[in-house]
């Protein structure tokens, strides 16, 4: 009995991948391959749709993928009741492909970001009373950290846990504190084996 219902619930989940644009599917399988990137899945089946219902089976996943499919209304609810997101991460704005939300509880909002944004927990990405921030490729925001406002974090950044981030951050920075301040410049080949 629980094989059926594990079917049917992936079962929704499937026909709602089917179902997207080309855009959103190249987008969904980009996440999908980030996310088994740093997951112990180790199977050399390369069905997608396999691949699909292994990481909807993460939670934190859950959310991106449904965030890829928000437009799709009706079979997103429906899916939802099956499979439900978790109400402790937010996820809006424009965000390229790659996105990693590594915990339940997060908060990601910029006006856009690049490919392969890494979101720790409690992170909050957000707007102040000047805007939205817009972030870069290959950025990895740790753990409690806060980006808010206009502003612009480059490409290759690491954001250390509990950092307050309220200002631009250039390419190849690591930045930490409160407020953040760039501690270290990084080599970009370096971000290969962290992103």
């Amino acid at each position: 009995m629980k094989i059926i219902m594990s079917f049917g619930k992936y079962f929704l989940a499937d026909v709602l991948f089917a179902s997207s644009n080309d855009i959103q599917k190249k987008l969904i399988k980009e996440d999908i391959f980030r996310f088994l990137k740093w997951d112990s899945f180790k199977d050399s089946h390369t069905n997608i749709y396999v691949l699909l219902n292994h990481c909807l089976a993460i939670k934190s996943f859950r959310n991106v993928f449904y965030y890829r499919l928000s437009e799709k209304k009706i079979i997103s609810s429906i899916c939802k009741f099956f499979i439900p997101e978790l109400k402790t991460i937010e996820i809006g704005g424009q965000i390229d492909g790659g996105l990693l939300v590594s915990h339940n509880f997060s908060v990601i909002i910029p006006q856009c970001a690049g490919k392969n944004l890494r979101i720790g927990p409690g992170v909050v990405v957000g707007r102040n009373a000047k805007g939205f921030p817009v972030i870069g490729d290959n950025v990895y925001i740790a753990s409690n950290s806060t980006v808010v406002g206009n502003i612009h974090i480059g490409n290759n950044v690491i954001i250390g846990a509990g950092s307050v981030v309220i200002k631009d951050i250039p390419d190849n920075s690591v930045v930490a504190g409160n407020p953040a301040r760039i501690i270290r410049t990084l080599d970009e080949s370096y971000f290969n084996e962290i992103m």
